[in-house]
């Protein structure tokens, strides 16, 4: 199983970014109302970290987390498998002189 998962993200990560994050975000959507076990976790933990919310609020922000988290697994393809010239235009690092003093 976890071949072919793999396999699923290295196919992705041909995608263009943007395709990518709907992809990502899709299957979060999917994995919400496919794991039960997982959304009533995330929803127990949002009731005790915010009970003055309202619930269809506490609800939203878990279909917003588990799209996030489908969108970041689907995207790690990148990271994964992507050519380090096609990362170099994705990314953009801030105070890059001050990281390769550390590094170096």
């Amino acid at each position: 199983m976890s071949r072919l998962v793999v396999g699923l993200i290295w196919l992705l990560h041909w995608l263009p970014l943007g395709a990518l994050a709907r992809v990502g975000s899709g299957f979060g959507w999917l994995l919400y109302w496919v794991v039960l076990p997982r959304r009533k976790i995330a929803l127990t933990n949002l009731r005790l970290c915010f009970p003055e919310l309202p619930e269809a609020e506490r609800r939203a922000l878990a279909r917003e987390h588990f799209a996030l988290a489908g969108r970041s697994l689907v995207e790690r393809g990148l990271a994964w498998f992507a050519p380090a010239e096609r990362i170099r235009r994705l990314v953009r690092i801030e105070g890059e002189a001050r990281l390769r003093q550390l590094v170096d």
